[in-house]
């Protein structure tokens, strides 16, 4: 092990800010010196444990290994530490497969796929967390995918991880709550006449539909009704009695329901 003259001691709490190769083989970690917070500290000749070193990464322990290889540097989960992700997101279904409890629903949407017969229009209502925004990115995907339109999206091919990502420009997901006046409205009538960038269909999810204005709705009534062959609705609500009649006429309702404990338990 060698420590250069300046840094003779590695305390816990400096970060990994430089790696590079070292003569012999070993592993040159230039770690920020916690006294002064300057790139003082060149470590060479080191043990990497338990994962490999990453740019960013915390020094958790520093101290005498059990080898000949040299000394142990033991790191934190190996970089910048990734913002929390909740449960639900983390859990999201992505396949027609994953959802629970919504067979009857997914049965259609799969038989509409198979057959080429999906609709322009779709409103997926039910009690929140039964699946109606998942269900529409899932429908998304699988109309965008590469080797699609197929029920069984790859999730690997760059459409599927895009929509997935949800930086896909051909798939719009609004939240009407604040995007339901007339002039959201009329700016979504007007790029829904653009052809998709690079998808097969543009796709427009639209959360809680139902707080939409009434001058919205008949603002993309005509849009709704006629829409151009590249474009597709998906529409959720949790209130579908507060969506006009006619909307409700011009699209394909699918009731999703409550999902029950024993479907939940697998």
């Amino acid at each position: 092990l060698q420590i250069d003259d300046q840094f003779k001691i590695l305390k816990p709490g400096g970060r990994i800010v430089d790696l590079g190769a070292a003569p012999g083989g070993w592993t040159q970690v230039a770690v920020e010196r916690v006294s002064s917070g300057k790139n003082r500290g060149v470590v060479i000749g080191i043990d990497i444990t338990p994962v490999e070193p990453i740019a960013g990464a915390t020094v958790l322990a520093y101290g005498a290994a059990d080898t000949a290889s040299g000394d142990t540097l033991r790191l934190d989960a190996g970089g910048p530490r990734m913002a929390y992700v909740s449960l639900y997101r983390r859990y999201r279904p992505a396949t027609f497969t994953d959802v629970v409890g919504q067979s009857h629903v997914i049965r259609t949407l799969v038989h509409a796929i198979d057959d080429d017969r999906l609709h322009h229009a779709y409103l997926f209502t039910g009690p929140r967390g039964t699946g109606k925004t998942s269900t529409a990115r899932i429908l998304a995907k699988a109309i965008n995918c590469e080797q699609g339109p197929t029920p069984e999206p790859c999730g690997v091919c760059e459409q599927c991880t895009a929509i997935a990502a949800g930086s896909s420009v051909d798939v719009i997901e609004l939240d009407m709550a604040s995007h339901g006046g007339v002039d959201d409205a009329r700016e979504l009538r007007d790029r829904a006449l653009f052809a998709p960038a690079s998808a097969r269909r543009k796709v427009y999810i639209l959360d809680e539909v139902h707080m939409a204005s009434t001058a919205a709705f008949n603002a993309l009534l005509k849009l709704i009704e006629e829409p151009p062959e590249h474009v597709m609705f998906a529409m959720a609500t949790t209130d579908p009695q507060k969506v006009l009649p006619t909307i409700m006429s011009r699209v394909q309702r699918l009731d999703l329901r409550r999902v029950s404990a024993a479907d939940v338990a697998g």
